[in-house]
């Protein structure tokens, strides 16, 4: 027999052979470079030489102008897709600050704490009425961080008038605010406090000499406190004095102290108004504190030692007493009890319950 060879014949499919000449004239297509700028960095994730994905990075001081790129790209028929995401610098927030507000340098538009400043602006800061500066007031945002150090508004100290006529008990030549200094005026201590850059009461010894504008001191025994009440930027603010002085300005409001309980119904306040001291329709002052609580016997006082020989102690108004259950009694959650002293009064925060074993 005559002997025959065999014929090859192709073993793929011809729609096979289309797609996978399609994909290799695809994969030949090369997408356009993308730009290498400062603000972002480029990594090739697939593809080497001839990319086809890619991932994008922002720089430091830089974010994705649209926020909802994650960096990602592909190359598709000679086409980054989704388009390369762009880079650009970080804006700033507007520090927190008390007593400020802050002015755009070139806008003059004012500004809070929190609003955003955009790169490369610029503000200052202004302090409101009884407050000064410490540091900068001019900051500029740089790719999210300000170049210099901002600032605080502080009260303002008070400059102590120095002479003949005034006298004070320190060495001192201004005041802190809510600082106070004695004042000698012969016989007499004038308590002078520091209010935002004011001295109050505002006046000198000549003035508080003077038998037209002082009272003599009460004499009696009864406890008291004697203040002067001013008025600051609308608001009325209260100014202590001494007790010990013997006599006061004008004004001057002379409160008692309840040691017992029938004076507390009464007028007990008098005012110096005239040289002469009259009754003004205050009650009497407590002077704020509680006395050690008388507290059940499951009770048992966790923030003071040997509370059992401490019966005479006295507790200065906002004390906390932390109560928990004494030893032999039982509590269903491990929590404590909180006892707050509040005008001479404990206020008690919530319940707890203990039970014996």
């Amino acid at each position: 027999m005559p002997r025959k060879r065999p014929k090859c014949v192709s073993q793929t499919h011809p729609m096979v052979e289309g797609q996978i000449a399609w994909m290799r004239r695809r994969r030949s297509v090369e997408c356009e470079p993308i730009l290498v700028d400062y603000g972002r960095k480029i990594i090739v994730t697939k593809g080497n030489d001839n990319p086809t994905e890619i991932m994008v990075i922002c720089s430091e001081g830089f974010h994705f102008e649209d926020s909802r790129a994650d960096g990602i790209a592909f190359c598709k028929n000679g086409r980054w897709t989704p388009e390369v995401p762009n880079c650009i610098p970080d804006d700033c927030r507007i520090p927190i600050r008390s007593h400020v507000f802050f002015l755009a340098i070139r806008s003059e538009r004012i500004l809070q704490s929190g609003d955003i400043m955009l790169h490369g602006s610029g503000a200052r800061m202004v302090c409101l009425r009884g407050y000064e500066l410490h540091g900068n007031d001019k900051f500029e945002c740089n790719h999210g961080v300000f170049t210099q150090q901002i600032g605080h508004c502080r009260p303002k100290y008070c400059k102590l008038e120095v002479g003949e006529d005034n006298r004070y008990n320190s060495n001192k030549t201004e005041l802190h605010h809510n600082e106070e200094t004695d004042m000698m005026c012969g016989t007499n201590v004038v308590r002078l406090k520091c209010r935002f850059g004011e001295i109050h009461p505002n006046f000198g010894c000549t003035d508080y000499e003077s038998p037209s504008t002082s009272c003599r001191r009460p004499n009696d025994d009864q406890p008291f406190v004697a203040y002067r009440t001013t008025n600051i930027s609308g608001h009325p603010i209260r100014l202590d004095m001494s007790v010990q002085q013997a006599t006061f300005p004008k004004n001057t409001i002379i409160q008692y102290i309840c040691v017992e309980s029938e004076y507390k119904n009464k007028a007990n306040a008098i005012e110096c108004r005239n040289v002469k001291a009259s009754v003004a329709a205050f009650a009497t002052q407590s002077d704020g504190m509680c006395n050690m609580p008388n507290l059940a016997s499951f009770y048992k006082i966790l923030n003071i030692k040997n509370a059992q020989v401490s019966t005479k102690s006295r507790f200065a108004r906002g004390t906390t007493l932390k109560i928990g259950c004494a030893v032999g009694f039982l509590i269903e959650e491990a929590k404590t009890m909180e006892m707050r002293c509040r005008r001479g009064k404990w206020i008690t925060a919530g319940m707890l319950h203990c039970y014996s074993g």
